[in-house]
């Protein structure tokens, strides 16, 4: 797949992502103290996702609810994508140029991945204009991305979704890049 980016689509203007407050540090913090006063209310979630293996939530998607609820590390979820295979919507099938890109907090881009093939039909139903998706490699999405983009897992989702700047997933690509 040779990856990314000139991406046209920004006259389009899909809708914005949620603000930066909502980052992973952010989203973890609010999570735990929500948490904080029903213990048996986080034991039971914790328990729930932790038999994921039933298939109704992949891996990625548990690490990152379980962040979410301030029970596992930015870390975890780093390592549960890094290997993962991630959904990329595409508008036209014979280009992986222009995928779809969405305007963040101060318009930066940032890239539309999803967890899931189901995930990513979900979204075409929102911007009909994609209708080709591929799966590809977390790490080498990462290692293809133009400076300047950041990335977005499950955009518009309530759980299971996370998004990290562009100066993050600089620092994602140089880490990748390290270790290979």
């Amino acid at each position: 797949m040779g990856l990314f980016f000139r991406n046209k689509n920004r006259s389009k203007e899909p809708p914005p992502l949620p603000p930066d407050e909502t980052s992973p540090s952010v989203e973890a913090q609010l999570a735990s103290e929500r948490l904080a006063e029903d213990p048996e209310l986080k034991k039971a979630l914790i328990q729930e996702l932790e038999g994921a293996a039933e298939g109704e939530i992949n891996q990625v998607e548990a690490a990152i609810i379980m962040m979410q609820l301030g029970v596992r590390t930015l870390e975890t979820v780093l390592h549960s994508l890094v290997d993962a295979e991630l959904s990329v919507l595409f508008e036209d099938q014979q280009s992986t140029d222009e995928p779809l890109v969405l305007p963040g907090g101060g318009e930066q881009p940032y890239l539309a991945l999803f967890t899931t093939p189901a995930r990513a039909k979900l979204a075409q139903e929102r911007f009909p204009t994609f209708t080709h998706f591929g799966r590809t490699q977390f790490s080498e999405i990462i290692t293809s991305l133009s400076s300047g983009i950041g990335i977005v897992v499950n955009p518009f989702e309530k759980a299971a979704t996370i998004q990290f700047p562009p100066q993050h997933t600089e620092a994602l690509r140089a880490d990748i890049q390290d270790k290979r």
